[in-house]
Formats: structure tokens, C-alpha cells, sequence
């Protein structure tokens, strides 16, 4: 007789979240710091992303499925400045995304704070000459999120 459990989640089994992380800066990324508010990686986040170079990864929705909902800081390296990337994707709501460059340590109950009530389908910034931009699918249980970080075009012509 065969047995009826039941089979181990797999990403496109429930809530998820598929990044996508685009490095066109001039200097290589690294994963400085990270929170989850809901959910697990399916696999590590890229520890490093290579200038021109995209870094990839699924993020799952928690034992109660609820949601899929996180952020990572990725420090410009010889920059001095972080890129922050955050994605809220929670059951039967919007999906919202987050960015921002910082020159400090990260406040993540001010990411949380700015996910929440700031984010939207897509978000953009330019700070430290740099731009940065976020993408998600504004609906569905599996939403691809894109997010890049480039120089700033027009504060790099103003020097």
C-alpha cells in the first residue's frame, strides 16, 4: 500500500518569490546584512554579485503560507554605500517592493516602515550617485521581482 504523505514543498508549490538582482555598477556587490519578516530562502541569497553580473534567487512563503515578505542590504564595495532591496508578496494583497542607497548601517524597521507605506509595484531612487530600481508583479502567488543598481548617469557627467 502507498503512502499518502504528503510531498515536501517545492518552489512552485506555494507563495513565492522569484529576484532577480542586476549589478551594473562599477564595483562588485556583497550581502552585508539581511531580515525576514516571512518566509525562507528556497536557497541561500547571492553572497556576491559580480559588477555586470545578476545574482538570482526564490524566496518562500513560511510554514503557514502566508507570505513571502524580505529585504537585503548589499554594500557597494570601495563604495561605502549599501543597496537595499525589499519585496513584500502576502496572500490575497498587492505585491510592493522597496529600494533605497544608503551611506549608513541599515534601520530595518525604517525599510519596513517604507515597504509598507512607500512601496508599491515598482520603486526607484538616486542617491550616492547611483540609481536603483525595483520591479514586481503586481499580482499573483509567484511574482518575479527585478531590482538593479547602476551610476548615476547625470551625477557622473556632472563631475
Amino acid at each position: 500500500m502507498a503512502s499518502c504523505q504528503p510531498a515536501k514543498p517545492q518552489p512552485s508549490d506555494q507563495i513565492e518569490t522569484k529576484g532577480e538582482l542586476w549589478n551594473n555598477s562599477k564595483h562588485t556587490l556583497s550581502l552585508e546584512d539581511k531580515v525576514v519578516w516571512k518566509g525562507a530562502p528556497f536557497k541561500d541569497y547571492p553572497e556576491t554579485i559580480e559588477k555586470n553580473k545578476t545574482g538570482e534567487f526564490t524566496h518562500l512563503a513560511g510554514s503557514d503560507d502566508d507570505g513571502s515578505y524580505a529585504a537585503l542590504a548589499y554594500k557597494v564595495l570601495d563604495e561605502g554605500i549599501w543597496w537595499v532591496v525589499a519585496w513584500k508578496n502576502i496572500k490575497d494583497t498587492s505585491n510592493k517592493v522597496y529600494t533605497d542607497i544608503i551611506d549608513e548601517p541599515v534601520d530595518w524597521d525604517n525599510v519596513k516602515d517604507m515597504l509598507d507605506t512607500e512601496g508599491s509595484v515598482a520603486y526607484d531612487t538616486d542617491k550616492h550617485e547611483y540609481e536603483a530600481e525595483i520591479k514586481i508583479d503586481a499580482k499573483g502567488d509567484s511574482p518575479k521581482m527585478t531590482a538593479t543598481i547602476e551610476p548615476d548617469v547625470v551625477s557622473n557627467m556632472a563631475q
